[in-house]
């Protein structure tokens, strides 16, 4: 399933970027740097985007062996304790507060962002619904297969987690909101 909804920019936003920086080695993949103040302000109408299901980082919970949220024996949200879909939904959350904070800087006031995302119908984010065909059923058939053939062992299959989130419409809108940066026009499911 696939979610698209499309926001509108609401009020004016306290940071501006102009440019896009380069990565040092202490970042990690997907955190963005905070834009420089010295630069104007970017004025885009229009930006859309299809990644934001791709989470920054896997929640620490799912490979904290000491955690309720460890997703021992998976690598996937899919199928995982009801802890560990909780963890995932705080990170989709907390990551695409951030993103729609950080893209409201870029949009002239009245632009509009449309975003299109692997999403789901059920409510409960251990069912993952068809993306678990994409990406948690292949992983995890291909690590549990290394293995049970003794070429791999089981705690680094257990250290591996896909780090995508299929979100609700309901995911969507509470992230939408908390991040106070825009309204959402159309919100939809297909």
């Amino acid at each position: 399933m696939s979610s698209a909804w499309r926001v509108g920019r609401g009020r004016s936003a306290t940071s501006t970027t102009a440019k896009f920086r380069t990565w040092n080695s202490k970042q990690r993949i997907g955190q963005l740097p905070p834009p420089p103040p010295h630069h104007p302000r970017f004025h885009v109408r229009l930006r859309h985007c299809f990644s934001v299901h791709w989470l920054s980082q896997v929640p620490r919970e799912a490979v904290d062996k000491g955690s309720a949220a460890y997703n021992r024996g998976k690598v996937f949200v899919h199928g995982a304790s009801e802890a560990t879909g909780a963890a995932y939904r705080r990170q989709f959350q907390s990551d695409l507060s951030r993103f729609l904070r950080r893209r409201a800087a870029e949009l002239k006031l009245g632009g509009v962002m449309f975003l299109l995302c692997l999403g789901r119908p059920a409510a409960d984010p251990t069912d993952q619904g068809r993306v678990k065909l994409l990406y948690g059923t292949p992983f995890e058939d291909s690590w549990a297969d290394l293995v049970r053939e003794g070429l791999m062992e089981s705690g680094r299959m257990d250290n591996f987690n896909v780090p995508l989130y299929a979100p609700t419409l309901d995911e969507v809108r509470e992230a939408v909101a908390a991040a106070g940066a825009f309204r959402i026009n159309r919100l939809a499911r297909w």
